[in-house]
């Protein structure tokens, strides 16, 4: 190495550190947003060398203090990519997943306008688009009003449903679970439809518990009886809005479940 070289590679080090330095003084400061501006900028420096996982793994815990939840759970899924179960960290990251969606979800229910657009009156919700353009007041008031409830699957379902709104997701996979172990009775009360839709509900609220079994159970299931143009329920597929459907076919690619 010319001692010019080595004195690029000083200066490369000098202004990394100096990155790492500004970050954590911001940390202490409680500024969370001004240490993750600078966290980025050493990371960028770290991407490509043996520093990126440690330069990862802070930057997931600087987005998690910062609020940007989404941002942590992207690192997050890169150390799942990387690592596998026998790493001695892989329950730590099925856990802080598991606890960013919960916060993602949580987040979406703070943001989002508690009021509903009327004292009196319900906007009108005549479908999937409608109630997902709803403000979070005007979905639970909606379920509460509107789901009738006057059979027992109709009232487990109401159950599950609000219960998944409000973001008690174990409590709403059990109920789901359970609906889906009546295809007769679900079929009878609300069509076909509805007990093909459960395995998404079982899927997406296995995801946020981190029930990983069961959700490749319930993907397989979609992939094969859905998403295929063959597959035997593959007509009500439009019932899933376009990014729903991407999720699905994102998370089959994790688990290595295209085929």
């Amino acid at each position: 190495m010319s001692d010019a070289d080595y004195q690029q590679a000083l200066d490369y080090q000098a202004e990394y550190h100096n990155f790492l330095r500004e970050a954590d003084r911001w940390e202490r400061h409680r500024d969370y947003g001004r240490a993750v501006f600078f966290h980025e900028k050493a990371f960028r420096m770290a991407q490509g060398s043996s520093l990126e996982p440690v330069s990862r793994g802070e930057l997931a815990r600087l987005y998690e203090l910062d609020g940007q939840y989404e941002k942590a759970l992207g690192e997050i899924d890169w150390f799942l990519v990387k690592s596998n179960k026998s790493s001695p960290l892989w329950d730590k990251f099925v856990d802080s997943r598991q606890r960013l969606l919960q916060k993602i979800e949580a987040q979406k229910r703070e943001t989002e306008p508690m009021a509903s657009t009327s004292d009196t009156q319900l906007p009108p919700i005549k479908n999937i688009a409608d109630f997902t353009k709803a403000s979070y007041g005007d979905q639970k008031r909606y379920m509460e009003e509107k789901l009738p409830e006057n059979t027992a699957i109709l009232k487990l379902s109401k159950q599950a449903m609000l219960a998944e709104h409000a973001g008690d997701f174990k409590s709403a996979k059990e109920s789901y679970e359970a609906l889906l172990a009546q295809e007769r009775a679900v079929t009878a009360a609300q069509g076909e439809v509805a007990w093909v839709m459960l395995h998404c509900a079982v899927q997406r609220t296995s995801e946020v518990t981190g029930d990983e079994v069961r959700e490749k159970e319930m993907l397989v299931w979609i992939r094969d009886c859905m998403l295929v143009p063959d597959g035997q329920h593959h007509k009500y597929l439009n019932g899933l809005m376009p990014s729903v459907q991407d999720h699905l076919k994102e998370r089959l690619r994790k688990f290595g479940l295209t085929s």
